[in-house]
């Protein structure tokens, strides 16, 4: 699905079952994964369908870099990291969020996604939720997740969980 979603055309949606019930079913799907990767042009070297199948995570991680690489690439077109930064820092607008670079472990408590969102659709907030008073573990982890719901919600492609935010991953 989010294949077809970042680059639509590119999976035959009448070789795919959507409930598979058996391993062949399953093998089938992992085949298109693949097919649908290096019609995308995706480095897919010695990667194929039972790969996949079997949960290989390496592989998986593997496809699904790429995707998100050409998604994001997509969306922000040939920007740096600093563009990004800046960008950021510019629509959260308040300056105790603000961030040097993505690898600022202030990220992990969300709130910087969380202010992002609000500019793009204020109504998505539902601010009783949102735990800005504390830093814990807790509060981290739950507003992570809660940034991911919003950010699923506002139709965004999403390809981390919360501990990718609270561990405050830089690549993801």
């Amino acid at each position: 699905k989010a294949m077809g979603k970042v680059k639509p055309g590119t999976v035959d949606w009448k070789k795919v079952d959507k409930k598979p019930k058996n391993p062949f079913k399953m093998q089938a799907n992992c085949v298109e994964v693949i097919n649908a990767c290096k019609k995308n042009k995706f480095s897919i070297v010695g990667i194929g369908g039972p790969d996949i199948r079997e949960g290989n995570k390496k592989y998986i991680l593997a496809v699904v870099w790429q995707l998100m690489r050409a998604h994001s690439l997509q969306v922000i077109g040939n920007k740096t990291e600093e563009d990004l930064v800046a960008w950021g820092n510019d629509k959260v607008g308040e300056d105790k969020l603000k961030i040097k670079s993505l690898k600022d472990k202030s990220l992990s408590n969300s709130l910087f996604f969380i202010y992002i969102m609000k500019t793009i659709e204020p109504r998505s907030i539902n601010w009783d939720l949102v735990i800005q008073d504390k830093d814990d573990e807790e509060a981290k982890e739950k507003n992570a997740k809660y940034a991911i719901s919003i950010a699923r919600k506002l139709g965004a492609t999403v390809f981390l969980v919360w501990e990718d935010i609270k561990e405050c991953k830089s690549r993801l």
